[in-house]
């Protein structure tokens, strides 16, 4: 899902917070269901996890790829 994605980029706050109480609303519903805990967040992947940390810390260590990411 999108949303997990932009969830480990650590870019998620672009698409919600107070200037988008729509979306915001509808990924703490989604994230709230039985469903969608068995199947996304229940099953962690070491590549992803892997993968995510690695973003994070290119992002922290490089401004260009953090204004890329944050839609700056």
């Amino acid at each position: 899902m999108i949303l997990e994605r932009l969830l480990q980029a650590d870019c998620i706050d672009v698409f919600m917070g107070s200037d988008r109480p729509e979306c915001t609303a509808y990924w703490n519903r989604l994230r709230a269901r039985p469903a969608y805990r068995e199947a996304i967040l229940d099953h962690a992947n070491e590549i992803v996890e892997f993968g995510t940390q690695r973003l994070q810390q290119t992002k922290a260590a490089d401004a260009k790829l953090r204004l890329l990411l944050e839609g700056g």
